[in-house]
């Protein structure tokens, strides 16, 4: 029963409400992606809005695994936080205990696969299905107006494993409760939240109402936000970036930043520059983004880390580095070298070296030869964003 919960009419007539419960999982399903507004609940601490990118997304388990699990949908909050949501009708006997494993068993594996680049592709496709275009969903679903500023935003939050994971019931028993608040409370980076979604009907119609469950104010301290409000996302200039090495680094990784900036620059024809939205910690890229090439081989991290692009050159795809074998040879350079020691077993991975490894400029020197190989192999492939679409759809068509 739902007392004290009623309906007024345009008569003024009240119309008392009886919960009733939604049939099936079914009828959850396509109500949350007509409505992903459900998912902020009931929670006032949060002014979060959701866009749907796709429903049944297939989560990947290996390098060259096929899709083992499909998540229920992958939505998209306005800070770029992927949100993977598991729907389950509390008839169900998976959702006390089976639906947990369940759901962190996709997460543990969504970042083995899903990059910004590709999750862009899947949400664009659903777009033009729709006959949308995807700037204006952007803007309209999320308030979005900088396409380009809000998708490296998801990719700083895949890059730092920033997850939102969200079980959605007519009914969550007692025992995921305590589980949902217990993994939210305790996990850093991803937030694990409920959401009851009921409907109360009457004579003249249905009202529909969603509850928040695990958003207490302890998880709110654990992640940093007892404030209120949601993390922010920052346009950093060059001026910014190079000013934050100094706050985080040395005189020295100033140098060779600069460097590498004055090279990109004078590349002929002028590499691409682009900067991560994060509000502290930034990454920059130098590459190829161009309709017949497209290749960012490198992160360089305003805290004087570089990281190697393995895992979005398998997955976005960045041709010819889809192929293991030219990543094993870029490893293999950057050994033979520079002395620089990648694990085999982060080849599709981000794995990562300091910049310090290249601050002597004869080093440097030999870096930027191994930058330059890399640069001619993507021109060469004839890949860019003229038909990237299309090598992304080769990728994800399923091996004989």
């Amino acid at each position: 029963m739902a007392p004290g919960l009623y309906l007024k009419g345009d008569d003024g007539e009240l119309t008392q409400l009886e919960p009733q419960v939604l049939a099936e999982t079914a009828d959850l399903q396509p109500l949350l992606a007509r409505a992903p507004q459900l998912l902020a609940g009931d929670d006032d601490s949060t002014t979060n809005r959701y866009m749907l990118v796709h429903r049944e997304l297939g989560i990947v388990h290996g390098e060259d695994g096929g899709a083992r699990w499909s998540v229920d949908h992958l939505f998209l909050d306005q800070e770029g936080v992927p949100t993977l949501v598991e729907v389950k009708h509390s008839s169900n006997t998976e959702i006390r205990r089976q639906i947990v494993g369940q759901i962190l068993e996709y997460a543990a594996n969504f970042t083995n696969y899903w990059t910004a680049e590709r999750i862009r592709g899947r949400f664009e496709a659903r777009c033009h299905e729709n006959k949308r275009e995807p700037s204006d969903e952007l803007l309209a679903a999320l308030g979005a107006e900088d396409a380009e500023l809000f998708w490296t935003g998801v990719d700083d939050k895949i890059s730092a494993r920033r997850l939102r994971l969200v079980f959605v019931a007519d009914a969550i028993p007692s025992e995921l409760r305590q589980i949902i608040e217990f993994l939210n409370e305790e996990l850093r980076n991803t937030e694990v939240l409920g959401v009851e979604i009921r409907e109360h009907a009457g004579d003249r119609g249905a009202l529909i109402t969603a509850r928040t469950i695990g958003s207490t104010e302890q998880a709110q301290v654990t992640k940093g936000r007892s404030g209120g409000g949601g993390r922010k996302l920052r346009r950093w200039t060059e001026s910014d970036y190079l000013a934050s090495v100094l706050e985080h680094g040395t005189p020295e990784d100033r140098a060779t930043l600069d460097r590498l900036i004055e090279w990109a620059k004078q590349h002929e024809p002028p590499l691409a520059i682009t900067f991560g939205t994060g509000m502290t910690h930034v990454g920059m890229q130098l590459g190829l983004k161009r309709d017949d090439a497209y290749l960012f081989p490198f992160t360089f991290y305003n805290n004087a880390g570089v990281e190697v692009n393995f895992q979005q050159m398998a997955s976005v795809p960045y041709p010819p580095f889809h192929r293991l074998e030219m990543r094993r040879e870029l490893q293999h350079r950057l050994q033979d070298q520079l002395d620089i020691q990648l694990p085999d077993d982060r080849i599709s991975l981000r794995p990562n070296f300091p910049l310090r490894e290249v601050h002597d400029p004869g080093r440097l020197d030999r870096f930027i030869e191994v930058f330059e190989w890399s640069l001619s192999g993507a021109e060469a492939s004839g890949v860019g964003l003229a038909n990237l679409d299309v090598a992304r759809a080769e990728l994800d068509a399923p091996k004989p």
